[in-house]
């Protein structure tokens, strides 16, 4: 009687659904282990012949130990299926259609069951609605497909998966022109280069894969043929490559061309030991350097804000029999590297000055003072968050524009008051105070104040901020009548906070991250920061938890390619969208 009912549902079934293939009730794709494999259809074929499930199978299953891509859902339901390219495949096309109330979440996977890497996660729709998505694939590797339901309190009749080659044959693979296999370029051209393929404006753009591991990771997405910056490379290491085109049709079949080069030794300057001497005697001179493949020699340092490594390269100058004061510059900077200069008195310590002021491609100038004569110091050039890149660095001995003994900042009823006094004063032409939300970026000058140029009393100064910040950083900067400028330390003046209040995301345009600063007044809540493309497609989406007063929120934009993104803050007292360029 059972293998007679069996038949007849399976009889049943094929005329209600056609040539949809039913798959057994029961656990046979419960677990990634045992998912059950599928057969890659031409797009014609989908889904006439999709694999259909039912709400038996749905309800036998029970939870799978990876972690599901959103926290609501029926994560104890799900089922599991895989795919395994052929050669000849540039892409795959995933479609789940949900039935009799049934919300599909499917979440996909890359790697063995054991150690699976979530690479892709879709619930754009709602019940009896189509999941769908399209993945660039490697050959030969098998992707897991995870489906389960989204809502919990309706079971739903079941749904159907189909998987469809996803490959545009028209679209021929770039051919890699720089570096060449086993060669390495310097930072000063861009690092990937390849040929422009025919049809480049029908093209969506070219997917970028980079890594250490062959075949490589996906990095991001370029609308031209080049990758000018790639940060954090280590010496003596093979990388791997690979360029996807992709059009409105799919993807070209390209991960069996991938390319390879070596990177080459780290500077001779790479330690302290092996510093670089700057000039004669007296520390005057001029060296053209580069930071690239550089390891870090010490923990950055907390200059204008703290990076997150410190890829750095040595020098040094010794100072003639009158010491003083030496002035460092560093200019011809590469785009992207973004420097941070220091002074020291020895190899491991001794900081006696440095200077952040400046973002990506911009220079920096550091004043030491009081040196001892006939003694070396050595000079630690690093590039913030990782970057690398060419730059000049000069050293002077100058005198220094002024003595500093005071700069103070207050509080006041509706505005800050900013105080400086010098002891002596030498040549100096202007005096401008600048401020910054974060002490790092975007500093921007509030108002300056004439300087008395020659004295050798105390001059007392003082300049107003008519609309200040929550929490404002400052610092002024003294130029001379021959243009040497003078950095001084940063304060810090915080304000009582009144209002919940969203400020505009800096930098922008970016090249890495943006920070956001939100003035929450009264008690501890919850903030959520969603990026998307032009097109409206969510890239990443992320809750924060606020604390009273003053946050500062970091969102990476590091890994998205160059364009146009909207940035969408969101909370119950106040929401705000901002159009974000990535550079």
């Amino acid at each position: 009687m059972k293998n007679f009912f069996t038949i007849f549902l399976k009889s049943l079934l094929f005329l209600l659904l056609g040539s949809i293939t039913v798959v057994e009730a029961g656990a046979q794709s419960n677990e990634c282990a045992t998912a059950t494999p599928l057969t890659i259809q031409t797009a014609a074929n989908c889904p006439s012949n999709a694999t259909a499930v039912t709400s038996a199978q749905i309800a036998a299953a029970t939870a799978s130990s990876q972690t599901a891509c959103y926290t609501g859902g029926q994560q104890d339901d799900d089922l599991w299926f895989a795919v395994t390219p052929t050669a000849a495949m540039g892409g795959i096309f995933i479609s789940v259609m949900g039935s009799g109330g049934y919300d599909a979440v499917v979440q996909i996977f890359e790697g063995s069951c054991a150690n699976a890497d979530a690479i892709g996660c879709v619930d754009a729709g709602l019940a009896d609605d189509t999941e769908a998505t399209s993945l660039i694939v490697v050959p030969g590797k098998t992707y897991y497909i995870r489906v389960y339901n989204y809502d919990p309190t309706v079971g739903g009749e079941g749904f159907s998966i189909c998987v469809s080659n996803y490959t545009d044959s028209s679209l021929a693979c770039p051919t890699e022109v720089n570096p060449t296999a086993g060669a390495y370029c310097n930072a000063a051209v861009p690092l990937l280069t390849w040929n422009a393929i025919a049809g480049i404006l029908a093209i969506s753009g070219y997917n970028i894969f980079f890594g250490t591991t062959n075949p490589p990771p996906y990095i991001g997405v370029s609308t031209s043929n080049e990758v000018p910056t790639l940060t954090n490379l280590a010496p003596n290491t093979t990388y791997f490559w690979t360029v996807v085109p992709e059009s409105a049709t799919g993807y070209g079949a390209c991960f069996n061309t991938v390319q390879s080069f070596t990177t080459p030794p780290a500077p001779a300057n790479d330690l302290c030991s092996g510093a670089i001497p700057i000039g004669m005697a007296g520390g005057n001179g001029s060296v053209t350097s580069c930071n690239e493949l550089a390891t870090q020699s010490l923990a950055p340092i907390n200059c204008a804000g703290t990076s997150t490594s410190a890829p750095d390269v040595w020098f040094s100058f010794t100072t003639d029999s009158d010491g003083g004061t030496a002035s460092i510059a560093i200019s011809g900077v590469s785009a992207g590297f973004d420097p941070v200069v220091q002074v020291l008195s020895s190899c491991t310590a001794g900081n006696l000055a440095c200077s952040d002021a400046g973002g990506g491609g911009v220079g920096e100038t550091v004043v030491a003072n009081g040196l001892s004569p006939n003694t070396t110091y050595y000079v630690r050039v690093y590039g913030w968050g990782g970057s690398m890149g060419n730059f000049t660095i000069t050293t002077s001995g100058t005198a220094l524009p002024l003595e500093l003994t005071t700069f103070v900042g207050k509080a006041m009823s509706s505005n800050n008051r900013i105080e400086w006094t010098t002891a002596t004063e030498q040549n100096t032409a202007l005096h401008t105070v600048e401020r910054s939300a974060d002490g790092k970026d975007s500093w921007v000058a509030i108002g300056s104040k004439a300087a008395v140029s020659n004295s050798s009393i105390i001059v007392r100064y003082n300049l107003e901020d008519n609309t200040p910040l929550a929490k404002s950083y400052y610092r002024l900067r003294t130029t001379d009548n021959d243009g040497v400028e003078h950095l001084s330390k940063i304060i810090v003046v915080e304000r009582a906070i009144k209002d919940f209040k969203i400020y505009d995301a800096l930098p922008n345009p970016t090249e890495a991250s943006v920070s956001i600063r939100i003035e929450n007044p009264t008690q501890e809540t919850d903030v959520e920061i969603m990026t998307t493309d032009v097109a409206g497609r969510i890239i990443s989406q992320r809750t924060y938890s606020l604390q009273v007063g003053t946050n500062v929120l970091e969102s990476d934009m590091s890994s998205l390619a160059k364009g146009t993104y909207y940035l969408y803050v969101r909370n119950g007292e106040a929401n705000k969208v901002m159009k974000i360029v990535k550079q």
